[in-house]
């Protein structure tokens, strides 16, 4: 055995470390290179040219060496005194190995080449590998192509039965420098997984002057439907939407949703129907709004968008407070918590806006959400909806509205946002089916005459927010249907009657009045669900009411100057609370109230402790 000399012994025992950093950091730049040129080889540029035979040699040389560089790092791992000369050694001379895989020019992008002309043979058509099922379709495909000169695209999609087609990159090559040559041709394209322009890959789109045909096999329908094959309709459904934009864009999220051509064409039919007889573009655009309206189908999306009418024109509604009304209104169903309301009413926003029906936003003032109707759309709602809605919203209206204009099937009347002062003594609506009665926002209004509601025994919902109003009427105590009483904002009011009879009440809301005791008959309101209290003067909330209440979801008793302080344990026997806000007098109250709360049960809530703030 030959022996190196000491002294480059002693050199390779000194640099082991710095050749073993050599040698990681020349592997690791092969590595990238080969990785490089593999991916440029499979670039579209690369798909009809073959790898050289230096590349196939030198991907061979890298594997092998791949296999040496590991042997040396397990012995350069085991830390060895007499070893370590030798893995300086080897190192050395990997390194050299692989500096003259760079001097051959190993993995750069020269390293392609042609592939030999084809002389264009006749490609056999093969064979569709499957089971009967996948023959029984293989056939009806060659008779549309054999016998149909109409037919220009077939999509086949399903499980992936109709399987692979073998060579599919070398038929492919030489049928696309073949393409323009043919007279008559069929192309498969098998197993595709998204809808892609044919002219991107160089085919001819098939069209009855070049006679060439396309098969698609696909698991996803929705790559079929990327063909044009719905052309004709579209261009019809176009046609009947006279070319206006607001008209197209309804009509087209009215259709999204359709899949198969026979959907298409009966939609097409309805259309038809519904604008037969227009002798007008506004009629025409009329009855296609309606059309979409009526393709809601589902009920309460239809109901909320008839509540959005109830709005002023071009008015933004806040989603959230939306959301509060619908529920209050019984258009959204009865859910086991208020989040869960919420999530449901947001969807159906959502859905709305998808089908544009409704336009979405966020007020740049306070950053919340809101929707708003298009003026067309809002027309064609209330034209739906009549006779049964009385809409008259922020049109500058300073006196209350003829009651001979509020016909007997009236369902809901908007008032709001007008400048109304003053009602008769002696108006008084004979509307038995009025359920909703909207006057919010009326800032002059002082004063509601009783007989407003003598013949209003079916109203489910009334609205005097944000009004000026000082008193109640004692007539309001009859309304045994009302459901929803909202008062919030009328900072002048003082007194409330008895609501001993509205046993039906689910909603309260006296937030900011001036009220300084709670209304009388409140522990009758066993369905009370909503209760806002959150006011300056109220004095005290008496005891053994709050137990009775045990279906409120959303408390507040909780006021900038409030002196109301809770009992914990009356709290804590609201198990179905979610939102609260109270003072409580001491930790004591505070202590026993936390002891019962079951984790995760409230979702908000604002809680003081000791004495009110700012007292």
């Amino acid at each position: 055995m030959i022996y190196a000399p000491i002294g480059k012994c002693c050199i390779y025992h000194r640099g082991a470390d710095e050749y073993m950093r050599n040698l990681r950091n020349k592997w690791q730049d092969l590595e990238c290179r080969k990785s490089d040129t593999e991916a440029r080889m499979k670039h579209n540029y690369f798909q009809e040219r073959h790898q050289s035979k230096k590349l196939k040699v030198g991907s061979k040389m890298l594997e092998r060496m791949n296999a040496e560089i590991q042997a040396i790092e397990r012995e350069a791992g085991e830390g060895k005194c007499f070893s370590r000369a030798h893995v300086g050694k080897l190192a050395f001379k990997k390194i050299g190995e692989m500096e003259e895989l760079y001097q051959r020019g190993v993995f750069i992008d020269s390293l392609v080449v042609d592939p030999p002309v084809s002389h264009g043979e006749i490609l056999s058509t093969p064979i569709l590998i499957g089971e009967s099922t996948a023959e029984r379709v293989k056939e009806k495909i060659w008779a549309c192509l054999l016998d149909d000169d109409d037919v220009r695209k077939i999509g086949v999609y399903g499980m992936g039965d109709l399987k692979e087609v073998e060579h599919e990159r070398e038929r492919a090559a030489k049928l696309k420098a073949k393409l323009e040559d043919k007279k008559k041709y069929v192309l498969i394209l098998d197993d595709m997984w998204e809808a892609f322009p044919l002219e991107k890959l160089g085919i001819p789109e098939p069209i009855s002057s070049n006679r060439c045909k396309l098969v698609l096999t696909t698991r996803l329908l929705d790559v079929c439907l990327g063909m044009s094959y719905l052309k004709v309709i579209v261009e019809e459904v176009l046609e009947r939407c006279a070319q206006l934009p607001l008209a197209i864009v309804t009509i087209a999220a009215s259709f999204k949703c359709l899949i198969h051509d026979f959907e298409w064409r009966d939609a097409l039919e309805d259309l038809k129907t519904s604008v037969k007889g227009s002798n007008n573009i506004e009629a025409e655009v009329f009855k296609i709004l309606e059309f979409s309206y009526e393709r809601l189908k589902v009920g309460e999306l239809q109901q909320c968008l008839l509540h959005c009418a109830l709005y002023p024109e071009d008015f933004m509604i806040k989603k959230r407070e939306l959301i509060e009304h619908l529920i209050d209104e019984g258009i959204i169903e009865r859910r086991n918590s208020r989040k869960a309301e919420f999530d449901r009413g947001y969807s159906m926003l959502n859905k709305l806006e998808n089908a544009c029906l409704l336009e979405g936003g966020i007020d740049e003032d306070d950053e919340e959400k809101f929707v708003k109707m298009h003026d067309l759309v809002r027309d064609m709602v209330l034209r739906v909806a009549s006779p049964q809605f009385k809409v008259e919203g922020h049109l500058g209206l300073e006196d209350f509205s003829d009651e001979g204009k509020w016909g007997e099937d009236l369902v809901r009347a908007s008032l709001m946002y007008n400048n109304i002062s003053r009602i008769p003594p002696n108006a008084s609506p004979m509307c038995p089916k009025l359920s909703t009665l909207l006057l919010q926002g009326n800032r002059s209004l002082k004063d509601v005459p009783d007989s407003l509601f003598e013949h209003l025994h079916g109203l489910n919902v009334l609205d005097l927010s944000n009004t000026s109003i000082e008193y109640l009427p004692n007539s309001v105590s009859n309304l045994e249907n009302l459901t929803t009483l909202r008062l919030g904002g009328c900072v002048f009011l003082k007194r409330v009657p008895s609501l001993a009879k509205l046993t039906k009440l689910r909603k309260l809301d006296l937030e900011r009045t001036e009220i300084m005791e709670v209304p009388d008959g409140l522990e009758m309101l066993v369905n009370l669900r909503y209760l806002d209290l959150n006011v300056e003067k109220l004095k005290i909330m008496p005891p053994e009411i709050l137990p009775k209440l045990s279906h409120l979801q959303y408390l507040v008793v909780h006021g900038l100057f409030t002196l109301v302080t809770m009992k914990g344990e009356e709290v804590a026997s609201l198990k179905n609370l979610k939102t609260f806000g109270g003072l409580f007098s001491d930790m004591y109250e505070f202590s026993t109230y936390m002891r019962s709360l079951e984790k995760g049960r409230l979702a908000s809530y604002k809680i003081q402790v000791g004495k009110p703030l700012y007292i």
